[in-house]
């Protein structure tokens, strides 16, 4: 593919906010897989996202910061292994509801607290108003998507009987 068949954004306003363009919000970066989070921060700025922010565990912050300044960081309670808690849900909320689009599991990991995080985080996105938020797009990575299938499953077994 030639330079020019490529896509183009747009061109901006001179006198444009970034808070115009969007708030990602990514969630992912767990110990050993900081870079998933942080080339997914880059891909969303370099796509035109006017705001970005990663959040990741608490143990991995200072590393995900460092790799590029121009997006946020958001760090999260884990355990002493990097994985997220339980308790990282609250810290989530608020953030949630800025966010005009949600990325969730670049380097997440696996754990039983990503595994309810993720499907709390789920169960609010796919709520009614008005507990649904301003969303128009969700992202799930594929390790994530396990988390996901166990929801709809336990939904579907609630409800046949």
């Amino acid at each position: 593919m030639a330079q020019q068949d490529l896509p183009m954004l747009t061109p901006r306003e001179p006198t444009a906010h970034k808070g115009k363009f969007g708030h990602a919000l990514l969630i992912g970066g767990a110990t050993g897989m900081t870079g998933a989070i942080a080339i997914a921060g880059m891909a969303c700025l370099r796509t035109g996202a006017g705001l970005v922010t990663l959040a990741v565990p608490q143990n991995s912050h200072a590393i995900v910061a460092s790799l590029d300044p121009n997006y946020m960081t958001l760090p999260l309670p884990c355990d002493a292994s990097g994985r997220l808690i339980s308790v990282a849900k609250s810290v989530l909320s608020d953030h949630l509801k800025r966010a005009s689009c949600v990325a969730i599991g670049p380097g997440l990991g696996r754990s039983e607290a990503s595994d309810e995080i993720v499907t709390d985080l789920f169960e609010n996105l796919q709520g009614t108003p008005p507990t649904r938020n301003k969303l128009t797009a969700t992202v799930v990575d594929t390790a994530k998507m396990h988390s996901i299938h166990r929801l709809f499953s336990l939904h579907h077994t609630l409800t046949s009987n």
